[in-house]
């Protein structure tokens, strides 16, 4: 994988975790904030592994 594809799959990955930051207060949301969390790592590990 180029550098330019996992600097995109972080990208994508912070944006989960803005996501977590803006809904973790809510506690009706609760399965949305481990389904972000779960995609966020995926995203980072695309980018780590390559």
């Amino acid at each position: 994988m180029n550098r330019k594809l996992a600097i995109e799959w972080l990208k994508a990955s912070y944006s989960d975790l803005v996501l977590i930051a803006e809904i973790i207060d809510n506690d009706f949301l609760t399965h949305m904030i481990a389904f972000h969390s779960q995609q966020s790592i995926e995203k980072a590990f695309k980018a780590i592994m390559g």
